[in-house]
């Protein structure tokens, strides 16, 4: 009930209690979406509406800042709350409204180094719908950032993407907790989650192709072939996604921007039988 009348008068709240409330709200709706319960009147839908009136409220830029480091810290594991798989899929979209509806409060590159942090810690999850949401945050991440920036972000996971040492291939049998949990399996999916944000930095903004691209386009190219399942087709929807988009302009806008190199490797994906397998 309690939460019931919180979504209902949230929205009207004067400035100065709702921005001393929205943190304190913001850590008891994280406990409430740990819970495991029967989903008696309706309780995490009602938190999750509270939840999205929260992140789309704007606020001060400390109080802003103050709940995307929670965010951040929740995410990324520091707390010993958030940590269920309902819980980080709204947090993680919670933190996307946040930074959707506050762009002008948040432009410190440290503070963005955090936001990409917490949604490479999503897309390193199991879950699909995790995955998802960690994507849809890279992406309006890339939206917000400016160019320098995206390409200091890009070029620090790129560089600990070349650093990585690729684990054996999973088991065939079902692999126990321990093998879930082991520094192999940790870096396969850290390694995806990169990937991953490389796919949605390129989808990021269509309309556009900013001068990163073609050399990301080239990074993901690899994985293609030197992927998993779900990565394979992340990057072929991806290249897909981007030649749609780039086609018509091809020859006379875009070509123009790729080295001959890149040109080869982008055009024999894009022609080549497995592309469309």
């Amino acid at each position: 009930m309690q939460l019931k009348s919180l979504s209902m008068t949230f929205w009207m709240l004067p400035q100065p209690l709702l921005e001393r409330k929205a943190l304190p709200v913001l850590r008891l709706l994280t406990r409430v979406f740990d819970l495991t319960l029967t989903e008696v009147d309706q309780i995490y839908s009602i938190a999750d509406q509270v939840l999205v009136a929260i992140s789309f409220t704007r606020l001060s830029k400390t109080c802003v800042n103050e709940m995307i480091t929670f965010l951040h810290n929740t995410l990324v594991g520091r707390y010993n709350i958030g940590q269920s798989r309902r819980a980080r899929v709204a947090l993680t979209k919670s933190l996307r409204l946040i930074i959707f509806s506050n762009l002008h409060r948040i432009g410190k590159y440290a503070v963005m180094t955090d936001v990409a942090e917490a949604a490479l810690s999503s897309m390193a999850h199991g879950d699909g719908e995790l995955r998802v949401e960690g994507r849809l945050l890279f992406s309006v991440l890339m939206k917000v950032a400016s160019e320098v920036q995206i390409r200091s972000l890009l070029h620090t996971l790129e560089k600990e993407l070349r650093g990585m040492t690729l684990p054996e291939s999973t088991p065939d049998r079902t692999p126990s907790l321990s093998y879930l949990r082991s520094e192999a399996v940790q870096t396969r999916r850290r390694r995806d989650a990169i990937v991953l944000a490389f796919c949605s930095t390129v989808g990021a903004d269509p309309a556009r192709m900013p001068s990163y691209v073609p050399h990301l386009l080239e990074k993901l190219a690899h994985f293609i072939i030197d992927g998993t399942g779900d990565i394979k087709s992340a990057v072929k929807k991806t290249f897909e996604e981007w030649w749609r988009a780039h086609r018509d302009g091809w020859d006379t806008v875009y070509k123009k921007e790729f080295t001959p190199q890149q040109i080869d490797t982008v055009m024999d994906l894009l022609k080549s039988p497995y592309y469309y397998a």
